[in-house]
């Protein structure tokens, strides 16, 4: 189904293939739809569904003119990458909006919780819930969290510790709940520290280039 909008069209990934919450790659359907837009002119809406949406590759955006990707309902659509991939890759587009969708991965490129132990080759974390204990992931940074705010610390005591990856050294898990983060430098983190540990990846959930304008994710 193809609906008119003030100055363009309105094209679901629904008609095009891309079933919610089937758990089935849907890195196909979706650029078939943005392309599909595309190809009727500019201003059109791309439209996804309530539910979730998997990836494991990124969804493609080439050369697209005042294109519009946006959910029915706010905070209603999550996109979801089970690869460490950007979920969008804008290249040479022109008044660009991605809007009112939500993005995560699995397994995600993270996990969080408080320190039981340090010393100057690893730390210990007891991982919080709907965090997970993630084994045999490299770590390439860990920052200090603060629980209230729900956002990187301020402060004197507010660090982000790099390092570089450890060749065949990644996380392992000593006990129930409780990761093993390895070091390869002395840090400043100490017991009872809230942390983030992030683990190696090169990507972005969204990475445009060679953008005018871009318009904000909203969420």
């Amino acid at each position: 189904m193809i609906c008119s909008s003030i100055g363009g069209e309105i094209f679901y990934v629904a008609n095009f293939g891309a079933d919610p919450n089937d758990k089935i790659d849907d890195t196909f359907p979706i650029p078939i739809t943005i392309d599909t837009a595309m190809s009727h002119g500019a201003n059109n809406i791309v439209i996804l569904g309530l539910g979730t949406y998997y990836f494991v590759s990124p969804i493609e955006i080439l050369n697209a003119t005042n294109l519009t990707i946006q959910e029915q309902e706010m905070d209603q659509t999550l996109l979801i990458g089970t690869a460490s991939i950007s979920i969008f890759l804008g290249k040479s587009c022109q008044g660009l909006t991605i809007r009112l969708l939500s993005i995560d991965y699995y397994p995600r490129p993270f996990t969080a919780g408080y320190i039981v132990r340090v010393n100057n080759s690893y730390l210990d974390v007891e991982i919080e819930s709907p965090h997970e204990p993630d084994i045999d992931r490299r770590v390439h940074s860990i920052f200090r969290y603060d629980p209230i705010a729900m956002r990187p610390a301020f402060g004197p005591n507010a660090y982000q510790f790099f390092q570089e990856t450890l060749a065949n050294v990644s996380t392992s898990l000593i006990s129930p709940g409780i990761l093993r983060v390895p070091l390869k430098y002395p840090t400043q983190f100490t017991v009872g520290d809230p942390i983030v540990v992030i683990y190696l990846s090169g990507n972005h959930a969204i990475e445009l280039k060679y953008m005018s304008p871009i318009s904000p994710f909203n969420q």
